[in-house]
């Protein structure tokens, strides 16, 4: 009796966490979608103005790390309904880099360093060189556009 008493309470909180988990993932999904969409809004919108502000670097960096965070697909499904928008990683990059760069320099730096550590965890043992390495870490669209503009400087 007891055995099947146990059996049945696993079962009820194996439901109950299932169930708050969809909850939360919904949640979460539902709060992405509201993010990317105003971002996205404020800076078609500040396009269409011409308006320059801090805010909008905020926005521009916000933006690429939801991208990150909620992958391509999804990010491209949330901003469809934003009309005007036009999705370019790399133009918002640049931009970033030309509006403030002393200011993401240090954010772009440590997105590299982690960059350039995966790929030493990564890479086969003949392949551990400086050479490789530094190959690896130029794939990672912010690191090669970080490393353009600090070479610029």
């Amino acid at each position: 009796m007891g055995l099947v008493l146990l059996k049945r309470a696993e079962r009820t909180r194996t439901k109950v966490e299932a169930a708050w988990r969809d909850r939360r993932d919904k949640e979460f999904a539902d709060i992405d979608a509201l993010a990317v969409a105003s971002y996205a809004t404020a800076l078609v919108l500040a396009n269409r103005f011409t308006v320059s502000h801090p805010i909008l670097t905020t926005a521009r960096r916000r933006l690429l790390i939801l991208e990150d965070l909620v992958g391509t697909v999804r990010f491209q499904q949330y901003t469809a309904p934003v009309k005007g928008y036009q999705h370019d990683r790399e133009q918002i990059i640049r931009r970033l880099l030309d509006e403030a760069f002393d200011e993401v320099s240090g954010e772009f730096e440590q997105r590299c360093k982690a960059t350039r550590e995966i790929c030493e965890a990564n890479a086969a043992p003949n392949k551990r060189t400086p050479k490789h390495i530094d190959a690896c870490v130029r794939k990672s669209d912010v690191c090669r556009l970080y490393l353009e503009a600090k070479s610029k400087r």
